[in-house]
């Protein structure tokens, strides 16, 4: 596992270089109770929610939750 709290590093593995950090079989075995979900996705599937999460969040229906 790796720990960060870094921006410029968290940056790196989020963002420029996903595809080198895959979470791999322990790590979804040790989160199964998030599901398929954003925070255990690899690459392909992780860009298809994350562009979901941003058409969703950019709404100003949802702006306006807070």
């Amino acid at each position: 596992m790796l720990f960060t709290v870094d921006p410029a590093n968290i940056h790196h593995i989020m963002s420029s270089n996903f595809t080198n950090y895959p979470k791999g079989s322990e790590f979804k075995k040790i989160f199964d109770v998030l599901g398929d979900g954003i925070f255990n996705a690899d690459f392909d599937l992780w860009m298809d929610l994350r562009k979901s999460a941003q058409c969703m969040m950019s709404r100003p229906s949802f702006k306006g939750l807070h």
